[in-house]
């Protein structure tokens, strides 16, 4: 069975340069660039983790709520608390987000970490097998 943690905040309305809907998403993209699982040296983006993201007006102008929903990368992950809250932290700190949801599921060990991490395990034997090459020169 799935976890599911929920991570919901808003903050004070800020003044900011406005900007369409658009635009603020791909800043919302950009910005959970730097996010990066606490467990893979891997943004969670490139990763594959995020699986939807929504932005909702607010009643003010150019203020919206985003809404974002991750998966964890392996069942029971006990980092996913600590994950939600980072891209949490990651949305409200761009101007134009007074709200954030953030909803992680543990599902099974997600393909692309699976296949992340036999390439960098041939990466480190590649390096091993040349450096033990060079040794018995």
């Amino acid at each position: 069975m799935a976890k599911l943690f929920k991570i919901a905040a808003a903050k004070a309305v800020s003044p900011g340069v406005p900007r369409t809907r658009e635009q603020l998403e791909k800043e919302v993209w950009s910005e959970l660039k730097t996010c990066f699982d606490p467990e893979i040296p891997v943004n969670v983006v490139d990763l594959g983790l995020v699986y939807d993201c929504r932005l909702d007006p607010l009643g003010a102008p150019d203020r919206y709520k985003a809404d974002m929903k991750i998966t964890l990368t392996a069942p029971g992950c006990g980092m996913g608390p600590v994950l939600a809250q980072d891209v949490q932290n990651k949305l409200l700190s761009i101007d134009g987000i007074d709200e954030a949801n953030v909803a992680s599921r543990a599902t099974k060990i997600y393909k692309v970490v699976v296949e992340w991490k036999q390439q960098e395990t041939r990466k480190v034997n590649d390096d091993l097998s040349q450096t033990q090459f060079e040794e018995s020169l």
